[in-house]
């Protein structure tokens, strides 16, 4: 197993109680090599977080008085 693989079965470990069961289910595809991601996914996950990163610099670009030409 892959130091990521082990890393998120880690975390999968101490998850709250509520999401058990939903988190054995993830847990079990994980092991058995059977999850599979969307591309999709990840791509729309990357874009929303770069233009968030984006929108944060602008904003402290700005708050320092600095002006977009």
């Amino acid at each position: 197993m892959n130091v990521n693989k082990k890393r998120f079965l880690e975390v999968l470990e101490a998850a709250p109680e509520l999401r058990k069961d939903k988190l054995a289910v993830l847990k079990k595809a994980i092991t058995e090599g059977t999850y599979q991601v969307k591309a999709d996914d990840i791509a729309g996950k990357i874009l929303r977080e770069l233009l968030f990163e984006l929108a944060l610099n602008v904003n402290n670009h700005e708050d320092r008085g600095y002006k977009n030409n």
